[in-house]
């Protein structure tokens, strides 16, 4: 019996997931190593950056939370900026701006056609799937509003599209700022927060105060003040950009950052240092250990100072230049000393 069962068993070849079982090997200080899974095309891809801006009726301007909502009568989408960033063009800045906005159309939905077009030019489903595998989407809050909001308008009015909506606004690879963000921000409870607008903006460009542009867009709106709305929304995809920027040259900046130095050489390039706030201001930010071999950087455990160098992009790119030059000057010392 047992004889005749295994003459009837068949070999099953089973597909395995290759970059799943190799994933699981990676050592977190190879994070290179990711980059083979990653299916975009260094030629083509792109980083898309755009913000929305919504009309919501006098009646609803009261409710708590999100009152832009795609599904209420009254509502409709105003328009916005569309900002397309190549980040690994030569000069790294170089970008293509299209704008669409209702008063320049018949109605919302010839706008929202365009808008839609705009993003996805191709009606061809390898085109398309190239599309997909070389845009990231980048805002801030656009997971939970933006791309939201421009699916249920389409719904609401039914829009007749050429493609399948639901499938291509959720094949993009997706970077929300407010979320990005979280790792530069300390809290007190041992929390994952999404920070906001007004956060991002404080930390990394010094932009300080509350943003009220939301709902000063209903007035300027209901008072056909048209190029203030544009004004405001064209900054505020420009900050993301520019957020977008920074935090790329923060992490490459954090792999530049020297956090140990021998006693010899640290102290040979404090010589180097001519300035003596500069002097101080590396000293400070600096402590011999308990060996006295090394010199260490601050400890991350002081990060709930706002002067501690990793919470302070300015203070981060100071201590790297300052160093920078020091290195420089103590290798152009001559062997005689002269």
């Amino acid at each position: 019996m047992l004889k005749n069962i295994a003459w009837n068993l068949k070999l099953i070849h089973v597909l395995i997931n290759k970059g799943w079982h190799l994933s699981t090997k990676l050592n977190f200080n190879k994070f290179v190593e990711v980059k083979k899974f990653r299916r975009y095309d260094k030629s083509k891809i792109c980083v898309l950056f755009f913000d929305l801006e919504f009309y919501v009726p006098e009646n609803d301007r009261n409710i708590k939370g999100i009152r832009a909502n795609p599904y209420k009568n009254g509502h409709f989408l105003i328009g916005g900026t569309f900002i397309f960033f190549n980040p690994l063009s030569e000069d790294g800045n170089e970008i293509d701006i299209f704008k669409h906005w209702i008063w320049d159309y018949e109605n919302e939905n010839t706008m929202i056609k365009a808008i839609l077009e705009n993003i996805i030019p191709s009606i061809d489903e390898k085109e398309i799937t190239n599309i997909l595998n070389n845009t990231i989407i980048c805002g801030n809050g656009i997971t939970t509003l933006d791309i939201p909001y421009l699916f249920g308008r389409c719904q609401k009015d039914n829009i007749d599209l050429a493609v399948n909506l639901y499938h291509w606004l959720n094949g993009f690879k997706i970077v929300d700022l407010q979320n990005v963000g979280i790792p530069f921000f300390k809290y007190d409870d041992s929390l994952l927060y999404p920070i906001t607008k007004e956060e991002m903006n404080n930390l990394f460009l010094n932009k300080l105060g509350k943003n009220e542009m939301k709902k000063l867009v209903w007035d300027y709106y209901d008072k056909n003040e048209y190029n203030s709305i544009m004004k405001n929304n064209l900054d505020e995809v420009l900050y993301n950009l520019e957020i977008y920027k920074v935090i790329i040259k923060y992490d490459d900046a954090k792999r530049i950052i020297r956090k140990k130095y021998l006693k010899g050489t640290f102290e040979k390039l404090i010589g180097y240092i001519e300035n003596e706030e500069d002097k101080n201001f590396v000293l400070d930010n600096y402590h011999i250990n308990n060996s006295d071999t090394y010199y260490l950087l601050n400890s991350i455990d002081i990060d709930n100072n706002p002067n501690y160098i990793l919470n302070d992009m300015s203070l981060l790119n100071r201590l790297i230049t300052i160093m920078e030059i020091a290195y420089v000057l103590s290798t152009r010392e001559k062997p005689n000393g002269t």
